[in-house]
């Protein structure tokens, strides 16, 4: 049993797999497209689906350890890529991804700042996917506004990386630039 692909194409190729599960799961779990509003009442059904899509999303976005991991995708995409320049664009992709600059920064009671990122993991890690102690006092330490608008910018901003990153692999694999891979390789 391996782990992690043992090719990029394999690379490649699970991570197709499972941005099509994710959108399949995002079906089920739709939530309010609608632009954030502080102070406005919130359905809390739309929370629940947020938290399970950012779940779902750790993988692609801050689990660096994951075969997923989406600047691991973008290498194994430039490693396969027949053309220098998609090359070369699919690496550019990936430094956006890997040096985004926050857009939003929270503060919390105890002087912290924290990203959008930050709390998204610290809500996840603390409260929800494994009850890590000093993540969850961060989370804490936040109003519960902020951890709602985190996680609806967040979701957002992951979900739309994910597509931008899954449009370009769908353009170069039907232009033949990107060589399919068609099953299992061990």
């Amino acid at each position: 049993m391996t782990r992690t692909p043992p090719t990029p194409a394999d690379r490649i190729r699970l991570f197709i797999a499972l941005h099509d599960e994710y959108r399949s799961m995002a079906e089920a779990f739709p939530v309010n497209q609608e632009q954030f509003t502080f102070g406005a009442p919130r359905d809390a059904s739309d929370r629940w689906h947020r938290l399970v899509r950012a779940m779902s999303l750790r993988k692609f976005m801050f689990g660096k350890s994951d075969s997923v991991y989406v600047p691991k995708v973008l290498d194994a995409v430039a490693a396969e890529l027949c053309d220098d320049e998609a090359s070369a664009f699919a690496l550019a992709l990936k430094s956006l991804v890997d040096q985004q600059p926050p857009i939003v920064m929270y503060g919390s009671d105890q002087g912290d700042d924290r990203t959008a990122q930050e709390l998204v993991v610290d809500v996840l890690y603390g409260a929800y996917m494994h009850g890590d102690y000093d993540r969850w006092l961060n989370y804490e330490s936040m109003g519960r506004t902020f951890v709602e608008h985190s996680l609806w910018h967040w979701t957002a901003e992951a979900e739309r990386v994910l597509d931008v990153v899954r449009i370009n692999i769908d353009g170069w694999l039907s232009s033949g630039l990107l060589p399919a891979a068609d099953g299992p390789t061990d």
